[in-house]
């Protein structure tokens, strides 16, 4: 699962300096200094060329530039409809996505975390204990940048990486920033876990069973090439994982906990909301066919919407949602909860049954994990 940017597109990357302790920059970070318009300065007046320049893409036929201007402007339509809808807890705005098919998306989403591989999972154990009532761990500095996972379906990837990110930096003290092309180039999925492997999918387990084995790098020594590669000529690893936690499935009390006690927590989800802007995204538009990975880095209330919410961080660059974050309904009950009918088109393997039951907005309760002792070598 993960969504991929399957069109001719430039993509522009840049430096960036941080007054904490991160080490090693990304080139998969977004770098959109051209922001569009948001939701209330939307209007049908927005030309599908100064959508192509803000987001830096260009097209070189004419009928693929007229194809994707119908698919654009189409979307435009539904965007506007649905932001004057007052009922609505959440806008709709453009982004990166916008003038992509909807089996363009559907291919991008190509990574989870899904069944384990190669090394088994510790138990995860339920504490009964007072959580506090909002958690935001992108304040305690163990949250690296937002990035952009491109045309490359490495959800898996960047979730892993990004929990070995923080768990690092929880640990340490130190906020590296890590090599999600490692995980793409160096990773087997001898059982087709999330995909057949790279950035045709995978699960982040198997990412952290790559670095049990080869130890993490520094994204600056193996950077993002948004591609198959071949893993060779590695360089030497800056931290190492010693084992991985799955929580139990479709458990609120026990995500909670996680994410509230040990850190970022990787999920799965049904990533139907591409079009998303900001505001609370509501359970009852979610849907179950789990197709892509995240981050979870923590929980709240919004006053506005009076809903409870996830805080969930994307690999779809700064320009999409909030600022690379979608706050997702969250209900105490564990509700809703419905099938997924196509297991392994989200987190199954190529053995693993069809059809199973997943809980919570977008199915975020039914697949998480976290690495386990992420230590500096």
């Amino acid at each position: 699962m993960c969504v991929l940017f399957l069109i001719n597109v430039l993509f522009i990357s840049f430096r960036v300096v941080l007054s904490t302790e991160i080490i090693g920059l990304s080139t998969t970070f977004a770098s959109e200094k051209n922001r569009p318009p948001r939701s209330h300065e939307l209007t049908m007046e927005f030309s599908f060329d100064e959508y192509l320049q803000h987001f830096g893409k260009f097209y070189t036929s004419s009928e693929e530039y007229e194809r994707r201007k119908r698919l654009f402007l189409n979307k435009l339509k539904e965007i506007l409809a649905h932001n004057k809808d007052k009922t609505k807890s959440w806008k709709k705005g453009l982004n990166e996505l916008t003038d992509m098919s909807d089996a363009e998306i559907k291919q991008k989403k190509k990574g989870r975390i899904g069944t384990p591989a190669l090394i088994p999972p510790q138990k995860f154990i339920k504490i009964k204990s007072e959580l506090p009532s909002t958690v935001d761990w992108r304040t305690k500095d163990v949250v690296t940048p937002v990035k952009n996972q491109g045309s490359c379906g490495c959800c898996w990837s960047e979730a892993a990486t990004e929990c070995i990110e923080s768990q690092l930096a929880i640990n340490t003290g130190s906020l590296l920033i890590l090599s999600p092309q490692e995980f793409i180039d160096c990773a087997q999925n001898p059982d087709s876990c999330g995909g057949t492997g790279g950035c045709q999918g995978a699960t982040a387990e198997i990412a952290y069973a790559t670095a049990i084995k080869y130890g993490a790098f520094l994204e600056s020594e193996f950077p993002f090439q948004g591609k198959n590669g071949n893993c060779t000529n590695t360089p030497s690893p800056v931290a190492n994982v010693s084992g991985w936690v799955r929580l139990p499935r479709n458990d609120y009390d026990a995500l909670m906990q996680a994410v509230a006690t040990i850190g970022p927590i990787a999920i799965s989800v049904d990533a139907s909301w591409t079009d998303y802007e900001s505001g609370v995204f509501p359970a009852s538009e979610g849907g179950t066919d789990i197709d892509h990975a995240v981050q979870l880095v923590g929980y709240g209330y919004d006053n506005t919407s009076k809903l409870s919410y996830w805080l969930v961080r994307n690999s779809w660059g700064t320009s999409w949602g909030e600022d690379g974050y979608i706050r997702l309904e969250r209900n105490a009950s564990g509700l809703p909860c419905g099938t997924d009918t196509d297991n392994q088109d989200g987190v199954g393997c190529a053995s693993d049954p069809t059809n199973v039951t997943v809980c919570g907005t977008s199915a975020i309760l039914y697949d998480s994990s976290y690495p386990t002792g992420v230590y500096l070598l």
